[in-house]
C-alpha cells in the first residue's frame, strides 16, 4: 500500500514539475537566406553554360555568375535586378554581356568568361555620347563586337580596344 503512494506522489510531483517547469529560452535565428534555382544559359553551340545563382537575404540579393568557374560577383538592393540577356554568349564563347537595372538606371556589362575582363559599356557610352541614350544591347555582330541601338542611330561597340562605331543614324 505504502509503494502504490509513494508512486502516486512521485507521478504527481513528476506532473507538477513538467507543468511548471520553465520553459527553453527562444534563441533568436537569423534569417535564411534564399536561393533561387539557378538559370543556366548555353551558348549558340553547346559547348558552354553560364550559370545565375541569386541569394536573396534580407533586402540584399546576391548575383554569382559562372563559366565553369565564379567569373563575376555582386550584391544589390532586391529592387534592382540583373538579367542575362537573350543573346548574351559571343559567337567564340570568350564574353557574355549582362543587364543590370538599379533604379531604372540600365547598365550593360561585358565580362570574359575566365572573369578576368570586366566592362560597363554603358557608363563608356555615356561618357563619349552624353546627348544619346542607350535604349539596348541586342547581341553580338562578331567575337568582339556588340551591337548598340539608342534613339536616334546604331552603334558597335568593340570589346579589344573599347570604342564605338557609329552604324547608321535615323
Amino acid at each position: 500500500m505504502i509503494t502504490k503512494i509513494v508512486i502516486i506522489i512521485l507521478s504527481v510531483m513528476g506532473l507538477v514539475y513538467f507543468l511548471l517547469r520553465p520553459s527553453s529560452p527562444q534563441l533568436p535565428t537569423a534569417p535564411l537566406a534564399n536561393t533561387s534555382s539557378p538559370t543556366i544559359v548555353e551558348s549558340p553551340d553547346g559547348k558552354a553554360s553560364l550559370t545565375m545563382k541569386k541569394t536573396l537575404s534580407n533586402s540584399l540579393v546576391n548575383y554569382t555568375f559562372s563559366v565553369d568557374k565564379p567569373i563575376f560577383s555582386k550584391t544589390i538592393a532586391s529592387t534592382n535586378t540583373i538579367s542575362i540577356p537573350h543573346n548574351t554568349w559571343s559567337p567564340d564563347n570568350k564574353y557574355i554581356f549582362l543587364k543590370e537595372d538599379q533604379n531604372k538606371e540600365i547598365n550593360y556589362n561585358v565580362l570574359s568568361v575566365t572573369g578576368k575582363e570586366f566592362i560597363n559599356v554603358s557608363s563608356l557610352f555615356r561618357e563619349k555620347y552624353p546627348d544619346l541614350k542607350l535604349v539596348e544591347i541586342t547581341g553580338w555582330a562578331a567575337p568582339t563586337l556588340l551591337i548598340l541601338n539608342t534613339q536616334k542611330s546604331s552603334f558597335w561597340f568593340n570589346v579589344i580596344n573599347r570604342s564605338f562605331i557609329l552604324l547608321s543614324s535615323l
